[in-house]
């Protein structure tokens, strides 16, 4: 229950949003912002869509792929054929309407094959927040060589050092088939997005956003980068010699994962194991000789994980107020208590695939009511809204659907 008995709205809510996106960044920056509230319309081509909807493997026959499931709840999806006049003006209306545009084309391509950009949108709606994500980015007061380069995940993972960092010690680059370079621009985007507002709100006049795959990367590789500025030392991936015992750790029937950043934590870790007679052995005395003697105390560390089931090694280094956590794999993680207790899986009913959870965001306000993370809408067909939002939202009249409809306008 909220603080003095009422549930308030989502943060977001009386916001509107267009979502001319497709793939992973832009419409999982639009559904972050959906989930807390937004009315987040998707601008779709007649016939396909976002093209997640048909790539890859399917979950059955006419259903859309789940790459657009994950990222496309609570939306409303409106299909549009943005390249015949009359299109455009109705998404003209919609501009006119809206608070927020988000788009993750090349830099130009929203100018150059529907002539619908920054700057005639800012003319038709000054107060408009415009998010535009790309590979490289695009503003020219940030000059660079790299500008209008097709990206992916994995080409930026590789050109922004993440790839480089990942891995066993002396193996090639690991990519974890974790899409960061996708899902960081798209946390960042909803967080810039939300810093727009607030400044539209001050100010009156919205503002170009210019968001950066690539740059999104940098900033997670912020460490290596530091330490290579203070020290010119380049970093490597596996374990390194600034914090010892530091990694995944093999248990009985697992793996547990353990940090010791400090000579104080390497003490407690010994008295946790009963190895006191380590912490005055001058070969352990510090990280970089943990990391260069790590014959001294592998193999009696290891022996004792040996010894213990993840769970109980878990409990004893949390007996003793110690951080260390089991390795878990993804039905352990999706059936945890924890997972279920913090409402991070949203109920949605498809009419297709029937009741199934997708991953939450993980935003809570105390202000509002636990339940409303708990279920959502699901993912729309294509151009379900269409009608709804045309004639609710613009006051279409039926007879003008009719005669998009017919001219292909609608698809």
């Amino acid at each position: 229950m909220a603080l003095g008995g009422q549930q308030h709205k989502k943060p977001l809510d009386g916001i509107r949003v267009l979502e001319l996106t497709v793939g992973i960044t832009g419409p999982y920056c639009g559904m972050i912002l959906a989930d807390n509230g937004a009315e987040v319309i998707k601008i779709e081509r007649p016939g396909t869509g976002d093209h997640t909807r048909r790539a890859g493997r399917f979950l059955g026959e006419g259903i859309d792929h789940e790459m657009f499931i994950r990222f496309n709840r609570n939306k409303k999806s409106v299909v549009l054929d943005l390249q015949q006049q009359r299109g455009k003006e109705t998404f003209v209306d919609l501009i006119k309407t809206s608070d927020v545009m988000i788009e993750n084309f090349r830099p130009g391509a929203v100018d150059d094959l529907l002539g619908l950009g920054y700057d005639l949108v800012k003319a038709i709606n000054p107060s408009m927040v415009y998010l535009a994500c790309s590979g490289f980015g695009r503003l020219p007061d940030y000059p660079t060589p790299w500008a209008g380069r097709p990206a992916l995940d994995i080409v930026i993972q590789a050109m922004a050092g993440l790839l480089d960092l990942t891995g066993e010690k002396g193996g090639p680059p690991l990519f974890s088939t974790v899409p960061f370079a996708d899902l960081l621009p798209g946390i960042w985007g909803a967080f810039a997005v939300t810093m727009g507002l607030r400044v539209r709100d001050r100010t009156g006049e919205g503002d170009l956003i210019d968001m950066s795959m690539f740059d999104c990367i940098v900033s997670v590789v912020e460490r290596a980068l530091t330490t290579y500025s203070l020290t010119g030392r380049v970093m490597t991936r596996g374990q390194e010699d600034s914090n010892v015992p530091w990694g995944v750790f093999r248990t009985k029937d697992g793996y547990i994962g353990l940090l010791c950043s400090t000579n104080e934590a390497w003490h407690r870790v010994c008295g946790i194991i009963g190895k006191q007679e380590w912490i005055a052995d001058p070969r352990l005395a510090t990280a970089t000789l943990r990391y260069v003697n790590s014959d001294v105390w592998e193999p009696g560390f290891n022996e004792w994980l040996s010894q213990r089931t993840s769970e109980e090694t878990v409990n004893t280094f949390l007996e003793q107020g110690y951080p260390c956590g089991a390795v878990s794999n993804i039905k352990q993680v999706y059936e945890s208590e924890h997972v279920k207790g913090r409402r991070m899986l949203m109920e949605v009913d498809h009419p297709r695939l029937g009741k199934f959870n997708l991953v939450n965001t993980p935003v809570r306000f105390r202000g509002v009511d636990p339940d409303a993370y708990a279920v959502g809408a699901a993912p729309p067909l294509l151009g379900q809204h269409t009608q709804q939002v045309l004639i609710d939202l613009l006051a279409y009249s039926q007879e003008e659907m009719a005669r998009l409809k017919q001219d292909g306008v609608l698809g």
